[in-house]
Formats: structure tokens, sequence, C-alpha cells
């Protein structure tokens, strides 16, 4: 690392993978190759996905509309933050960080998304990365994880912790799959501390590049259901097939196809109660922040926001 002496020979980490000079991420850097096309990772998604409702649907039923204009979505959200103000604590993680730099990829991307968005809305936001404050300190707002790809055994135990105790946490695509050293852990931790599996993501469907979020749900009710958000497709960095609790929304192609065995869900919801009579929130966006760069502002805005309202209880 950059703290470390210069005359201190390090031998370089096992997981270094060719530099990736234009953003995206070599083949097997996060997900292993092929790990998707086994037989074990299909599911069946009538029990963790409202897609297969859309097949029910008729064109008309799916109107083709948009956040109709900027004027109007920003008087929809400033009537919005008129809510009591809360906290959000960005953790970048230095696992991630040190992990994605070994890949020739700037992390630091990935945490400015979410730090212009928070200061556009006016929403206080602290970026941490000592693990401390994550063990003994509980945000009065929202904890985000922005693609926390590679976290270490302290890290995995804080987050649990922190989730244990009643914390919320909005997590970004993939969250823990590799440990300490870069090394492939699977993904028990999205599955155990955020009650999210996944299943597969869109590599191998170029046209699946619509987020298409459904009616009334708690973190995407400011958009209309079976809106088209296009979102750019960069290698390594696809959407994901998500198996949680609730879903929100179905990454899928422009017209809306639904298939038979192909999980849809890319947004997973859930709360958590736990012992004490506490509960415990949790959005998983199965996309990374980076995505804002090349799809609809505003309908992206309108997703975050409604995560981190529901998550902050307002």
């Amino acid at each position: 690392s950059a703290a470390q002496s210069d005359d201190v020979n390090v031998a370089p980490p096992q997981w270094v993978f060719e530099s990736a000079k234009d953003g995206s991420l070599p083949a097997g850097a996060i997900l292993p190759i092929g790990i998707f096309s086994s037989p074990e990772m299909q599911l069946s998604t009538e029990q963790h996905t409202r897609a297969t409702d859309l097949a029910t649907w008729s064109d008309s039923q799916l109107p083709e509309t948009r956040v109709s204009s900027y004027r109007e979505t920003k008087q929809l959200m400033s009537s919005v933050q008129a809510a009591p103000a809360f906290k959000v604590l960005i953790y970048a993680s230095p696992t991630t960080m040190s992990y994605f730099a070994a890949l020739g990829v700037d992390y630091q991307q990935n945490l400015a998304v979410w730090q212009d968005f928070l200061t556009r809305h006016d929403i206080i936001f602290e970026v941490v990365k000592d693990v401390d404050v994550l063990l003994y300190h509980r945000s009065p707002g929202v904890l985000l994880l922005p693609s926390a790809v590679a976290l270490n055994d302290a890290e995995r135990n804080a987050l649990l912790l922190y989730r244990k105790r009643g914390g919320a946490i909005l997590a970004t695509w993939l969250s823990g799959v590799r440990g300490a050293l870069g090394e492939w852990t699977g993904f028990d931790f999205m599955t155990q501390s955020l009650n999210t599996g996944v299943v597969g993501d869109t590599r191998q469907d170029k046209d699946d590049v619509y987020i298409t979020p459904y009616g009334d749900s708690p973190v995407t009710h400011q958009l209309a259901a079976g809106l088209r958000i296009w979102t750019a497709r960069t290698e390594g960095w696809y959407p994901l097939r998500l198996a949680g609790v609730n879903s929100a929304a179905a990454i899928m192609d422009w017209s809306r196809s639904v298939h038979a065995g192909k999980a849809h869900s890319v947004i997973s919801y859930n709360e958590r109660v736990l012992t004490d009579g506490q509960a415990s929130r949790v959005v998983v966006l199965g996309y990374p922040g980076r995505t804002w760069l090349a799809a609809d502002p505003l309908a992206m805005d309108a997703i975050a926001y409604d995560a981190l309202t529901w998550l902050a209880r307002r």
C-alpha cells in the first residue's frame, strides 16, 4: 500500500489482473468465469420475483411513460425532501479500494456518483474508511455500501452487527463476494447479511438493458410501472439477477419479455425484525453506481431517493 515504506519489498498480490484503462473489468476479475452457467445456479423465479406478473399485462397496461419533465420532477423531489433530515454514512471499504486499484479501476468513481447525488439533494453524508465506525457507532440514518465487492473478516462482522443493532443498509451491485486478499468467497455475505441472493447477471443477455420498475413499491413509487430505464453495458459491470424477499424492479429487454426459469429481479428490499423488537431494513440495487453515468439521471435519482427515504423511515 501507499502507506508502506519504499524500502520494503512487498510481493504483488496473486489477484492482480491486467489494467482496465477504459473502466471495464477483466474477465473473472469480480465473478469467476462461467459461475452462472452451472445447473445449480439456475432458479425458478416464481417465489423470488414478481416479474412473471408482467406476462399477463397488455401493452395498454404498460404505458410508455417517462419522468415527464425536469421541472415537474424537481418539484416532486422537493416536496418529498420536506421530510425531516437524515444522515447517510458512506462506507469506503479499504479492502475494496485496494482490490479495484489492482484491477486498474478507480473505485472513487463509485463513491463520487453517490456523493454527487447526496449533495444535489441536500442530504447530509459522511464518508468513512474505519471499520470501527461501523462496529461501535450506529448512524442515525442509512449506511451505504457502494459496490463493496471485497470485504475482510472484520468488515463483514461489523456490517452484520450493524444490522443486528437495527441499522439500515443500502447496498449496490455486489457486496463481499471476495475476501481480504481478493479471493473468491461466494454470495454467502449477501445472503446472510443482506437477505438477498445472486442467481445470475446479464452478461449473456445483451438485450436486457432496461430497468423496469413495478408499481406500488416503496423503493420505486415515484416511477410508473413498466417504465423503461435504459442502462449502458460495460464489460464486467453487468446488472445482477437477484433472489430476495421482495422485488421492486426487473432487468428486461425493450419488449419486457418474460422467460421461464430466468430471474428478472434487479432491486431487492426487505425488513428483518430483530429479537429485541427493532427492525432493520435493507435495499440492494443490483447495478453499480457508475450505471448513472449513462442512464436516465432523473429516473435513477428517483429510485435512489425512494430507497433512502424508505430505509430512513421517512
